[in-house]
């Protein structure tokens, strides 16, 4: 693909955004450019051991800067984006020092010719508005399924000791740990690691650019928005375009504020590290829209 091409602004405008969560190390990545984003949401560890890569940031936080390195310097090229993430975990693997790899969830917009490409691991949210007004939103379940099983837990510890839920974290710590053990296994769930063995699994979907009309990508932290407002996703892509991430994004932090406690919506984290992208697709000549298709779902 020659440089004209890679440099086409297909996205416009884009809005991205990250915020680090109450831990204060931010473990997310966001990135954008005219025909792709991004949104990364490294996993927190869960044990007390020391980073192994660097002092100042968490594992975590680096495999994310990492991943985000390479995503950067290899989106615009015309590679298949299974191909392009192996090569990238293969680059990121050979700078690992050991010990327990860092995991993360992913998702990604790339335009391609004619199309539009997801590639979705992990809990990463996406919702594409399309130019008839209808939404499609896509996002994993199975980590999502765990989560309840251990707020359920986290729960019931609470009404046995007339305790609220922040109080009771402490007692699903070993669940959670158990729960990230079947990362990348089967009957588990599938993330992005260094190994690359969640790549081959991940959710994709491509779309032709003539029938897209905007794009919303985030972490699950961004997503609680959601969980606070009982509001479906569609209802977030919309606030969005309206009003900008970021005051959105304060809505968020405001009602968490107000719920020290996890007992209006209970929660791991006072605050998630939050982040988003949210880009507008420009209309495509009568040409590219007639070369699109119909595209597969």
């Amino acid at each position: 693909m020659d440089l004209q091409c890679r440099k086409k602004t297909i996205l416009s405008p884009r809005d991205l955004f990250t915020c680090p969560g109450a831990g204060g190390c931010n473990e997310d990545a966001v990135g954008g450019g005219p025909g792709y984003l991004y949104v990364i949401d490294g996993a927190t560890g869960l044990t007390d051991a020391p980073p192994c890569m660097e002092t100042a940031r968490t594992d975590a936080a680096w495999f994310a800067g990492e991943t985000a390195r390479w995503l950067e310097e290899h989106l615009p090229l015309d590679l298949d984006l299974a191909d392009l993430l192996g090569r990238g975990m293969a680059h990121i693997r050979a700078q690992w020092k050991g010990g327990d790899m860092p995991t993360a969830g992913l998702a990604v917009l790339r335009c391609r010719g004619a199309w539009a490409e997801l590639f979705l691991l992990g809990d990463c949210l996406c919702s594409i508005q399309k130019r008839d007004g209808s939404f499609l939103t896509v996002r994993e379940t199975a980590l999502g399924r765990l989560d309840a099983l251990a707020l359920a837990e986290l729960g019931a510890h609470g009404r046995r000791l007339g305790r609220p839920p922040a109080a009771c974290l402490p007692l699903i710590r070993e669940t959670l740990r158990r729960h990230r053990a079947l990362a990348n296994r089967p009957g588990g769930y599938w993330v992005l690691d260094p190994s690359g063995a969640g790549i081959a699994h991940a959710l994709r979907l491509t779309l032709p650019l003539a029938v897209c009309a905007s794009i919303l990508l985030c972490t699950d932290g961004f997503g609680q928005w959601l969980d606070f407002t009982g509001l479906p996703l569609p209802a977030l892509h919309r606030r969005v375009a309206r009003r900008g991430i970021a005051p959105v994004a304060g809505e968020l932090f405001a009602r968490q504020a107000a719920d020290p406690d996890f007992t209006a919506v209970p929660r791991f984290k006072l605050r998630d590290d939050t982040s988003a992208a949210y880009g507008r697709f420009l209309q495509p000549p009568p040409a590219e829209r007639e070369e699109g298709g119909l595209g597969t779902l």
